[in-house]
This record gives C-alpha cells, sequence and structure tokens, in this order.
C-alpha cells in the first residue's frame, strides 16, 4: 500500500512541475515540445493503469461475491495480465520523462527549488533500475504531499474525483430507469461526500453485492 500511494503521489509531483515549466514557454521550441509531448505520454500511461486498477477491483467484488467467473483462474491471470501490462507502461513513460530531464539537466534545474531537485534527482536513480524502489521516497512522502497542495493539485484531484462520481451516478440513474433494474446508483453522486471514505466504499460494496444478488436470485426463480 505505501508503494502504491507513493507512486501516484511521484506522478502528481513531477506532472506538476513539468505542467508550471510549459507554462513558463521559456525552454527552447524542441526540448519544450519534447516535454510536452512525454508530459501527454505520462497522463495517457497513468490512465490506463488506473483503468486497469479499476478493472481489477471491481472485479474483485464481482467475482469475488456476486456472480461466478467462468474459468476463475484464467480471469484472474487475464486481469492480472492486463495490470501488469499497464504498469510497465506507466513506468516505461515515467523512465522516458524523467530521461528528457537528466539529459537536459542545466536546462531544467533552474526551475526547481533545492528540496524539489533532490527529489527530482532520487526519481532519475530510480527508475534508471527495472523495478523503481518506491521505499526511497518514504521520508519525503509528507513533503511531496505538502508540495502538492500548495500547487493546488490536491484539490483538482479531490474536484475531478467529486465529478466523476457525480457523472457515474447519473448515467447509473439513467442505466436503471432505462432497463429497471436495481442498481448502487443511490449510493453515488453527492451522498458519496456525506460520509468519511472508509465508510462510504464499505458501503457501496455491500450495496452492488446486495441488489445484484436480488436480480440474480429474481433471474433463478423465473427460469
Amino acid at each position: 500500500m505505501i508503494e502504491q500511494s507513493i507512486y501516484l503521489r511521484l506522478l502528481g509531483f513531477l506532472y506538476g512541475k513539468i505542467t508550471e515549466i510549459l507554462k513558463k514557454k521559456e525552454l527552447e521550441e524542441d526540448l519544450q515540445l519534447l516535454l510536452s509531448e512525454a508530459s501527454k505520454k505520462l497522463i495517457r500511461s497513468y490512465e490506463q493503469l488506473a483503468d486497469s486498477l479499476a478493472y481489477a477491483v471491481g472485479s474483485i467484488s464481482v467475482y469475488g461475491f456476486i456472480t461466478e467467473a467462468q474459468d476463475p483462474e484464467e480471469k484472474a491471470k487475464k486481469i492480472v495480465d492486463q495490470l501488469e501490462k499497464s504498469y510497465i507502461g506507466f513506468t516505461n513513460a515515467m523512465k522516458e520523462t524523467l530521461k528528457i530531464i537528466k539529459l537536459n539537466e542545466e536546462d531544467f534545474k533552474q526551475y526547481f527549488s533545492k528540496e524539489d531537485w533532490r527529489i527530482i534527482k532520487m526519481m532519475i536513480e530510480s527508475f534508471k533500475e527495472e523495478k523503481p524502489d518506491y521505499n526511497l521516497f518514504v521520508d519525503y512522502f509528507p513533503y511531496i504531499i505538502e508540495k502538492a497542495g500548495e500547487s493546488g493539485r490536491l484539490n483538482e484531484i479531490k474536484e475531478k474525483q467529486k465529478r466523476f462520481s457525480e457523472a457515474l451516478g447519473k448515467e447509473l440513474d439513467e442505466f436503471n430507469k432505462k432497463h429497471g433494474l436495481v442498481v448502487f446508483s443511490n449510493y453515488i453522486g453527492e451522498k458519496l461526500f456525506e460520509i468519511e471514505d472508509e465508510v462510504l466504499v464499505e458501503n457501496i460494496v455491500k450495496s452492488l453485492i446486495e441488489q445484484f444478488k436480488l436480480i440474480i436470485q429474481g433471474e433463478k426463480r423465473e427460469r
């Protein structure tokens, strides 16, 4: 869990700094374009990783509690294979971005504070390895979170999380009305933010399991 939290925070830290640099438009044109393309690829790779992670986590709820996978071992392997492929794509994108910074160190160093540059150098060293060592950054975790807060990144994340939850809630409501199914849409949307995260997730999962059990039981009775 520590490693998962750190690599997401490192992404936010790096992407935030890159965004600041690109907005200044002070780099040479070729380097500006190169960094811009690398940052876009980095975010795309992260979104693919997040999608794979969401699928893996959701699959645990669905195939672990609601219904069964026809071939459990094969299904589990496919899910993890996709997660691994996405994770490798993400780490490769991080490596490519950090390589650009390393090769143009003198151009970039001026945009970082002494502490920020120390973290960037640690990231460069860590991602040179086939398996990055995220534990190197444990002591810097509070600082990285603090910097994310100062840049407004944490507020941006929370805002997008809220927008996604509300949008998903609306889409599920439409799905429910269209097909006459009972789903957990009542637990998504504004209500998500009325209780603490841990309780929220527990309630969503419990509701999802119970509602789909009712649907499956109803289908069995009809047969």
